[in-house]
């Protein structure tokens, strides 16, 4: 059972996706999340950012998180490659 007076907690989620947009012969698409939380005397901030290049049925993508509690997850990087079939 939780008393809903103890639970003082904060939070923020923002994202941004643009559409896809013309590179050349390929589609490229932006996105980031910025998440924020405070509880108590903690608050943490992550920004997890990313591109997307995208052609016919081959996609690639590249992701970075931040993470302002490195005790919990350090800084992440991400190389995805996917072939549709």
């Amino acid at each position: 059972k939780f008393d809903d007076s103890d639970l003082s907690a904060y939070y923020l989620i923002w994202l941004a996706k643009s559409d896809m947009m013309k590179f050349g012969q390929w589609e490229l698409g932006l996105q980031n999340i910025v998440t924020y939380a405070a509880y108590e005397d903690n608050d943490i901030l992550a920004n997890f950012s990313g591109i997307r290049f995208l052609r016919d049925d081959f996609e690639i993508t590249i992701e970075y998180l931040t993470h302002s509690k490195k005790e919990y997850v350090s800084d992440t990087a991400s190389f995805k490659v996917k072939v549709m079939l």
